[in-house]
């Protein structure tokens, strides 16, 4: 289920909806705390919609695991 709901928020982030995107990359993290995709996507549309505090903390979320992860680098990077 938890995969769905991040093809969901990723559909929704297609379309600019990103509330729901982020919305639907929360549930997939309630999910399974451990999808690192599922923080790295709430972490983007998190920064889009000016959450930078939530937006930092699933980027270090991923970045803690997958230290390499190169778009939540880029990400952490740009948040500062």
């Amino acid at each position: 289920p938890e995969v769905a709901w991040v093809n969901l928020g990723k559909s929704y982030a297609g379309e600019q909806n990103l509330i729901q995107a982020k919305q639907a990359f929360e549930q997939a993290v309630a999910l399974e705390p451990s999808y690192l995709d599922a923080h790295y996507y709430l972490a983007v549309v998190a920064q889009q919609v000016g959450d930078v505090g939530l937006a930092r903390e699933q980027a270090n979320v991923v970045l803690t695991t997958a230290p390499e992860h190169a778009g939540a680098m880029a990400l952490a990077r740009q948040l500062g």
